[in-house]
């Protein structure tokens, strides 16, 4: 817990004290609750956010390892078809839309069934350097050159990803979910242009 967050938990606590000192009993129990509660959301979204600027810097220091150590890993055919998901923003999706997956896109190893992870738990697990708004279901064609590593910088050792060795259509998207209600006009104009392609 870094300092800010110390401070801020020290200052509602003062709060509580005066509150409970200064208040008739049964009023002085129920701000004395409401204060708490204030509390403890006050806590949860510093940690929260903590976390989140934790896990962009080092996310950005395993992206740079991430690109020197694709470089030089072993290039591989798909012998066969492998459905995967890849996890995106907002400015990346409509990119892609427009002109398919560059070369080093990354990949999960494999898609699995169930609602995505929202937008902090992808980023901290994946170890992204943005907040994933869209969780694309990918099915890569056979004879797709790509990369098998492992993720650096997400907070799960060990899980597989994939990377992409050459730029690849976009027309093997099965389907994209968004990981959070779109809230900028954006991803609203995304979400048209997903409904109007089948996607969604």
């Amino acid at each position: 817990m870094n300092r800010v967050i110390v401070h801020r938990l020290i200052a509602a606590l003062v709060v509580l004290i005066l509150v409970c000192g200064t208040v008739e009993a049964g009023v002085g129990r129920a701000v004395a609750r409401g204060a708490a509660r204030g509390a403890a959301r006050s806590v949860q979204k510093a940690a929260a956010r903590s976390a989140a600027r934790n896990s962009a810097r080092r996310a950005q220091r395993a992206a740079t390892w991430d690109r020197l150590r694709d470089a030089r890993t072993q290039v591989s055919t798909l012998a066969k078809p492998r459905t995967v998901h890849r996890y995106v923003d907002n400015r990346t999706l409509s990119r892609e839309l427009k002109h398919g997956f560059s070369k080093g896109a990354h990949f999960t190893s494999r898609a699995k069934a169930g609602r995505p992870l929202g937008p902090l738990g992808s980023r901290l697990r994946l170890g992204l350097t943005r907040t994933p708004r869209w969780r694309e279901t990918v099915r890569l064609d056979k004879g797709n050159r790509v990369s098998f590593n492992k993720v650096l910088g997400g907070n799960r050792a060990g899980a597989g990803e994939i990377s992409a060795a050459r730029k690849m259509s976009f027309g093997q998207v099965r389907r994209v979910v968004p990981t959070a209600r779109p809230q900028t006009a954006l991803g609203r104009r995304i979400q048209d242009r997903l409904h109007k392609r089948g996607l969604q």
